[in-house]
């Protein structure tokens, strides 16, 4: 026992002196002397913090390493920009250690400190790094006890960044790793575009990923539903590689599950998910980020983007827009973010819409998917805050719908609800009502009709209709018998204009289709009953004969 206290004691002095040797480096140590080319010992880190970073492969810091631990590791607030990819994560969690380190912080003092970050998997992803990193420390979670220390990292500076800053930091020093860089994107990111319509979208990532089977792909859609549909379809087709997907409301035990195995797989994989991986996540040797459906706000393209191309490796993007939100580019431009239209080479495109088609009968499921999906993408289309990018009228949802798989195009009712007519609506009216579709385009698009006059054709069309019945309706059924042959009479009359002459079999056809057969009356009786009533019948006639 006593050899056991001596050999703590001799621990804790051996502590208590090294941090005493690192507190007086901070006071000589000034943070613009590192130089790029220098490593992690240029720093006044521990000698536990140093053995976690080389047995994790870290060895030179990055751009934003570099500027912002000099700052933070001595107790100030910060505040760092840099470009995903670029070893934020690091930044956040090497002062954490070492604060935590200076106030000999032990797992017996329970929870210490709290990380909030924007989803499950990030938390999960800095929970990784924090154990491989801190691993010779004493403890898991860290926290400066005390006062309270502030250290924001975000790849992209927006005006609510600048509010959180304002509320929650005090006095925060600036540093901005790339902030005379060109590009708000990584330099060895090649980023491409290319226009398709709505319709043709699916055609395209099949056809995407079969070309590029042997690579590692990411795929952005919209909502939760679409990419629920997509993994559902296209994990029955089996496009040739590893296909899963990721969205907000999976299981949490099945988000993880997911993540991991598409991490641990090095190529031939793809994954589609929502914006809840975009923020933050770092995946390994990623080689492609396909968005499918183009990003909300140009924010959200630089963190799609940026889950490739991370930590000086080269990737590439490609984006997916319609012909009516080609604007986007400009707005990318608007940001530095240089982008470049390329053609799909029509030979390499193959139609998926009659596998799908087929496949909705042995999984019924896949049906509903579909219709959820294109209701939901309706939705986000709809509610959307860059009106001049995303015009829901434009779409054709009858042909979207046969790109689905769908033989019928589901009810979106929001739709009619707001008053918004879609592409095929307005054409349908036109086909069958010239007049209306115009009072339509005027109302709702905005086309002024030139034409005052009639047209021609009216006298005719309407000749033509007052003779025959419409092709569908809805049909009334005398079910009290109330209605009378003379009723019949004055309502066929009062529909028919006076000035044309009806004939008698006008009139008999109209109250046949009416009424039924007009002037015959069946009569549903039994064998024996009939049979009875002819025997008195006969026998009438014989006693009328007899009396004669």
């Amino acid at each position: 026992m006593t050899t056991e206290k001596n050999h703590k004691l001799s621990k804790n002095r051996q502590t208590l002196d090294d941090i005493d040797g690192v507190v007086k480096l901070y006071k000589k140590f000034d943070p613009h002397t590192v130089s790029p080319d220098d490593s992690f010992s240029a720093f006044p880190l521990s000698q536990n913090t140093m053995k976690g970073l080389e047995d994790a492969n870290f060895t030179k810091p990055t751009d934003i390493q570099r500027l912002s631990l000099g700052h933070s590791i001595l107790g100030k607030d910060v505040v760092g920009g840099a470009k995903t990819g670029s070893g934020k994560t690091l930044a956040l969690i090497l002062p954490l250690l070492e604060c935590l380190w200076r106030n000999r912080w032990t797992k017996m003092d329970g929870v210490g400190a709290l990380i909030i970050t924007p989803t499950r998997e990030l938390a999960y992803q800095i929970y990784k790094v924090l154990n491989n990193v801190g691993k010779y420390h004493e403890f898991s979670v860290a926290l400066l006890i005390g006062e309270r220390q502030t250290l924001l990292f975000s790849a992209t500076q927006t005006r609510r960044t600048e509010d959180l800053v304002r509320v929650s930091l005090r006095d925060p020093v600036f540093v901005a790793a790339h902030e005379h860089s060109d590009s708000a994107t990584p330099d060895q990111l090649v980023q491409n575009y290319f226009v398709c319509t709505e319709e043709e979208k699916l055609n395209m990532l099949w056809s995407f990923l079969k070309n590029n089977r042997t690579k590692k792909t990411l795929v952005f859609v919209t909502c939760c539903k679409q990419a629920r549909f997509i993994t559902e379809t296209f994990t029955h087709l089996r496009p040739g590689l590893y296909f899963t997907g990721l969205w907000g409301d999976l299981k949490q035990s099945k988000r993880i599950e997911r993540f991991n195995k598409f991490n641990a797989v090095d190529g031939g994989a793809a994954m589609v998910c929502t914006d809840v991986a975009s923020r933050g996540l770092d995946f390994r040797g990623m080689d492609w980020v396909l968005q499918m459906d183009c990003p909300s706000t140009v924010d959200d393209y630089i963190h799609r983007v940026g889950r490739t191309a991370r930590m000086n490796r080269k990737g590439e993007a490609m984006l997916m827009l319609t012909p009516s939100q080609e604007p986007f580019v400009a707005l990318l431009r608007q940001r530095n973010v240089s982008v470049t239209k390329v053609t799909v080479d029509s030979n390499k495109v193959f139609d998926v819409r009659n596998k799908i088609t087929n496949l909705m009968v042995p999984f019924p499921s896949v049906k509903q998917f579909a219709q959820q999906s294109l209701i939901a993408y309706a939705k986000a289309l709809y509610f959307s805050e860059l009106k001049e990018v995303f015009d829901v009228q434009s779409i054709d949802f009858d042909a979207l719908s046969r790109s689905y798989g769908l033989v019928v195009t589901p009810r979106i009712r929001f739709l009619r609800k707001k008053g918004i007519m879609t592409r095929k609506s307005v054409e349908f009216e036109k086909e069958t009502s010239p007049e209306m579709a115009t009072k339509t385009e005027e109302i709702l698009l905005g086309n002024p009709s030139g034409s005052g006059g009639k047209n021609p054709f009216d006298i005719q069309c309407q000749n033509e209709m007052e003779e025959e019945e419409p092709f569908l309706k809805v049909s009334r059924r005398d079910v009290f018998n109330s209605i009378t042959e003379v009723d019949v009479k004055e309502e066929i009359l009062s529909r028919i204009s006076s000035k044309k002459p009806i004939s008698k079999t006008m009139m008999a056809r109209k109250m046949i289709k009416r009424m039924g057969v007009v002037g015959k009356r069946k009569r549903f009786e039994n064998e024996r009953e009939s049979a009875e009533e002819e025997d008195t019948e006969q026998q009438q006639k014989r006693g009328d004969a007899i009396c004669c």
